[in-house]
């Protein structure tokens, strides 16, 4: 048994989707050499995949008299950090003797900053590591990620600017990441024609490339259990609309799984409710401002839409204001200047309590729920794991500019990342909601 505890041993039990198995022969081959930071690194990644953190932070407890003290405290940094225990990160930060003014430590610093969306903080963190030589593309797409999420659309253009000025014309993958990101960005300031001419542009280059038809589809590798943490968010949550008594109901993709499997899927990266007639700033504010949830909605993000984080789990929990008007319901995202980016439409419902075994708590449902179900979905009944319900839904008023452009850059997104078979079922779904363009047919041809 010995002889087959390795770290290729564990590798290909992970690549080979085992994951409980590589959890086990990393736990075994961590025991045998606790010594070994590297072993340790590979132990906390099959922790992590598989929800059990805390199996880390118990070994390394009881392994700690074995454990150099400085692997010992950057790995429990790593355990609570990743568990959402953020003061117990910072004081095992503060014990492996990293120097406060390290690359490392300013590393780590940034982590934890940006972990609990303190955007300031962390680019705080992240100037001091350029300060000291840090000039890697990595370092500069970190940056760009907070300008783009604080909002700050000027120096988002400068640093991609900066970065695309710097890559040669060979590098043609890391090229078209960085033109990802300004279709991003002009996405997310609603120049959605700029959006689309270089999405556009990103397909025309994917078409040109030689022996494209010949191309391999790379399945993403999705975490097979969240519900462990699914649970905790629903469990904060029913206390809060509890408390205030908030017309607060699970919606798409949650109310869907409840329904359909019993539980939530186990690949689900957020949760989704929706509020139904109330004063939506208000009671999404209560959750904001209890101790379990941030907003981390960018800066001129939607009215009717807000994007919060669940601080224990990371989650993210999206709430969709619902609003009754004669005998519908309407689902609408707008732009504060109030154009609409996205409408759904469903028959009028009301509210009811439902309870679901797995979840051990009570939960808000339509009444009429599985006509809300067949309203937004279609045949909701059989799985189709690559469903999005953001551009797919079968009671979309209209496929507008911000739907398209979002569409646009999902499809240039799985494409030079080699994920055909997600680029394929965005284009059904733009397609099976009546848009039609020549791109996009190409492309469906060829895979």
């Amino acid at each position: 048994m010995s002889n087959t505890l390795t770290p290729a041993a564990v590798n290909a039990l992970f690549e080979k989707n085992a994951f409980i198995e590589a959890y086990a022969a990393a736990l075994a081959l961590f025991a045998q050499q606790p010594g070994d930071y590297e072993t340790g690194l590979i132990f906390l990644r099959t922790a992590i995949f598989i929800e059990r953190v805390d199996g880390v932070i118990a070994l390394l407890h009881d392994l700690s008299a074995r454990v150099p003290p400085q692997s010992l405290h950057l790995l429990l940094f790593q355990a609570y950090l990743c568990d959402g225990q953020f003061k117990a990160a910072w004081q095992h930060l503060q014990q492996t003797g990293l120097p406060t003014n390290s690359m490392a430590f300013h590393d780590c610093a940034y982590r934890i900053h940006f972990q609990q969306y303190n955007l300031s903080a962390a680019l705080e963190q992240l100037n001091a590591k350029e300060r000291l030589g840090d000039c890697t593309l990595d370092h500069f797409l970190k940056k760009l990620e907070i300008f783009k999420l604080q909002g700050q659309f000027a120096d988002s253009r400068q640093q991609l600017a900066m970065l695309q000025s710097s890559v040669p014309q060979s590098e043609t993958k890391t090229r078209a990441q960085l033109q990802l990101w300004h279709a991003g960005i002009a996405h997310d300031e609603h120049d959605f024609a700029l959006g689309l001419r270089i999405t556009g542009q990103l397909i025309e280059d994917f078409l040109a490339l030689p022996q494209v038809e010949q191309r391999v589809n790379v399945a993403m590798k999705t975490k097979p259990w969240t519900r462990q943490r699914q649970h905790q968010v629903i469990k904060d949550l029913e206390h809060l609309i509890l408390l205030h008594a908030l017309p607060m109901f699970m919606v798409a993709g949650s109310v869907l799984s409840l329904v359909r499997e019993g539980d939530f899927f186990i690949n689900d990266k957020d949760l989704d409710l929706g509020l139904l007639d109330a004063d939506f700033e208000h009671a999404t504010q209560l959750l904001i401002d209890s101790p379990h949830f941030d907003d981390i909605s960018p800066a001129n993000y939607f009215v009717g839409y807000k994007q919060l984080r669940h601080r224990a789990t990371g989650l993210i929990v999206d709430v969709t204001h619902y609003q009754t008007n004669n005998e519908e319901v309407h689902a609408i995202w707008r732009h504060v200047s109030g154009e609409i980016l996205r409408k759904t439409v469903f028959a009028k419902f009301a509210l009811r309590e439902a309870f679901f075994p797995s979840l051990r708590c009570r939960v808000l449902i339509p009444d009429q729920v599985e006509t809300y179900l067949e309203t937004l979905y279609g045949d909701w009944r059989t799985p189709d794991k690559n469903f999005d319900t953001v551009i797919a839904a079968r009671n979309l008023s209209e496929l507008t500019p911000f739907l398209l452009s979002l569409g646009f850059i999902k499809i240039a997104d799985a494409l030079h990342n080699d994920h055909y078979q997600k680029a394929r079922s965005t284009i059904e779904h733009l397609q099976g909601n009546g848009y039609q363009h020549r791109l996009l047919t190409k492309i469906h041809e060829l895979f």
